[in-house]
């Protein structure tokens, strides 16, 4: 899959779930780490990063030693057939569940007493203007 059909195919599910396309960057990130810790082999902790304009994958791996510090820093970026089916497995059940969280995330915010509050008293005329909430990322 080359970088603009996967650009297109982050654009459409992040539209077709009503989440943001960082949003889904930040679930595939986490559901790529999960599968990573699922391999042979694999480092103790690892940190992965995307390029959002060629989304090329690095994988930056970690050993932890004994007081919990992350030392041994390397490039453990797997190539594609080496992921292998359980790591595409847990990709899938890590991807689900986040994009269900983002879009509950979405939900809860429309349930929220204080923006409910806001959002009725947003059609109350104020000198002859209205005050309209149409969306709001997060309520302060």
């Amino acid at each position: 899959m080359s970088s603009l059909d996967m650009s297109e195919a982050v654009k459409m599910l992040a539209n077709e779930k009503n989440i943001s396309v960082d949003t889904l960057l930040h679930v595939l990130v986490d559901a790529l780490a999960t599968a990573y810790k699922r391999r042979p082999g694999a480092a103790a902790e690892v940190v992965v990063e995307v390029n959002p304009d060629t989304f090329e994958f690095t994988f930056l791996a970690f050993d932890v030693d004994e007081d919990g510090n992350w030392v041994n820093e390397r490039d453990d970026t797997p190539r594609k057939e080496e992921m292998g089916r359980i790591a595409a497995q847990t990709f899938r059940q890590v991807m689900s569940q986040r994009i269900r969280e983002a879009e509950r995330d979405r939900w809860q915010l429309g349930l929220d007493p204080r923006f409910l509050l806001l959002a009725l008293a947003s059609g109350v005329p104020f000198n002859g203007m209205f005050l309209y909430v149409l969306a709001a990322p997060a309520f302060l």
